[in-house]
Order: C-alpha cells, then sequence, then structure tokens
C-alpha cells in the first residue's frame, strides 16, 4: 500500500508522504504519572495520556522514529544519515535526527518551492499566532522558513564518508521542513543567515550516496551549511 503511495513521486514529496504514514500509524500511549503521596494516605497515582515522541518519552523513542523512517528510505534506496545531536540547554536529552541525501546535481531552490508547495497541500498556513514570552503579546511567527541543507562538497572529508551531495536535514518526530524547535530546545542555533548544530553531531549509521551497502559508525566531519 504505502509503495504504491510512493510510487512516481519525487524525493521530497516521498518525505512528507512517509512523514504522513508515520503519523497515522504511531498511536498514543496510555501510561501513568506518579503524584505526591498525601500524609496518612495510600500513594496514589493519576492516570494520563500522552503522544510517543521526544519531548515526554526521551531518546529512545526519538531514535525508533528514525530507524523507522530510515527503514523506508532504505527500501526507496535513498541515502540518509541518522545524527545523535545534543542540546547547549542544561537537562535536555540527546535527540536524533535524519540527514537525507539528495545529489550533487540538484538544484536545491526548486526543491525549496516545492517543499513550499507541498507545506500547504499537507499542512495548510505557513505561520501562526503565539504569545511572546517577554512581552506576552500575541505574535506571529513562520512555521516554514526553508528546507536546511548540509553540503558534503567533492575532496571533502563528509564526501568521503557519505557521498557527495546535499543532505536534508530531516526530524521525522514532526513536519517535513520544520525547525523551530530544534532551535528553542538548544539543539541549532543560528548563525547570521545560516544554522550550525549547537555541538558536533554523533553520526549513528549512514546509507552512502556512492554506496548503498556501506554504514558507520563514526562523527561526520563538518559539512557546509545550505539554509534555503
Amino acid at each position: 500500500d504505502l509503495t504504491e503511495k510512493l510510487a512516481g513521486l519525487d524525493l521530497i514529496e516521498q518525505l512528507f508522504v512517509l512523514r504522513r504514514e508515520m503519523k497515522s500509524r504511531i498511536r498514543y500511549e496510555l501510561g501513568r504519572e506518579t503524584i505526591r503521596r498525601p500524609p496518612k494516605n495510600r500513594g496514589m497515582n493519576k492516570p494520563v495520556t500522552y503522544a510517543s515522541n521526544i519531548w515526554n518519552r526521551g531518546y529512545a523513542n526519538c531514535a525508533g522514529h528514525c530507524v523507522v523512517f530510515a527503514s523506508a528510505l532504505r527500501a526507496l534506496q535513498v541515502p540518509y544519515s541518522i545524527l545523535a545531536i545534543r542540546s547547549t540547554i542544561e537537562g535536555k536529552p540527546k535527540h536524533a535526527i535524519l540527514e537525507v541525501g539528495f545529489p550533487e546535481d540538484t538544484k536545491i531552490r526548486e526543491v525549496h518551492q516545492r517543499a513550499s508547495d507541498l507545506w500547504t497541500e499537507f499542512y495548510g498556513r505557513h505561520t501562526t499566532v503565539k504569545q511572546d514570552p517577554e512581552t506576552f503579546e500575541p505574535k506571529r511567527m513562520k512555521l516554514f522558513t526553508g528546507l536546511k541543507f548540509m553540503h558534503s562538497p567533492e575532496g571533502s572529508e563528509a564526501a568521503k564518508r557519505k557521498g557527495v551531495g546535499h543532505w536534508l536535514i530531516l526530524d521525522p518526530v514532526t513536519k517535513v521542513g520544520y525547525y523551530q524547535h530544534l532551535f528553542e530546545h538548544g539543539y541549532m542555533i543560528h548563525e547570521g543567515k545560516g544554522f550550525s548544530f549547537a555541538l558536533t553531531p554523533e553520526a549513528k549509521t549512514w546509507l552512502e550516496l556512492t554506496n548503498p551497502e556501506a554504514e558507520g559508525m563514526q562523527s561526520p566531519e563538518s559539512d557546509e551549511q545550505e539554509d534555503t
């Protein structure tokens, strides 16, 4: 069924469809939240329902999302890399994300425009209104600000390990092309008009652009950043 849905689609649309299908199949889980025991009374447990994701289940769950997403990419013979990233904010857990490989000759601006159209089709509006945490005034913020790519050019250390090409940063626990949470939680930082990871990421595994059977367990060298 999924194979039929992905057939004939370009790579960026396949990513949108994969994310939608994952979301529809990952169910909410029933957990129990322990609350403080009242004096002279027995302990009490308060039943709660929470989503299965990084913010309340920890690193293992976001890594699981990456593994499921990567298995689909492998079946499609799409190169990928699973990265473990860390936050500069104390107490934040390690987080797992994906890099999805695009060929070196990919026209990034055209992919960005295609993603903008797909965002409208799959998610609707590109902006929302939130309360400013400092002034408490309503503030309009962009949800889709453009895709973020890393580039491994010919001759670079990253290219020697992963292959020459462009690597789209993708977090399977959220919408394709949404990165604000990674900045807010200290995993990524702005550098002028560009961006970078707050701390050096650790590559857990990858499927190379040049060798579909190769996998590694070493940290990648720095790629060049591309922010569309």
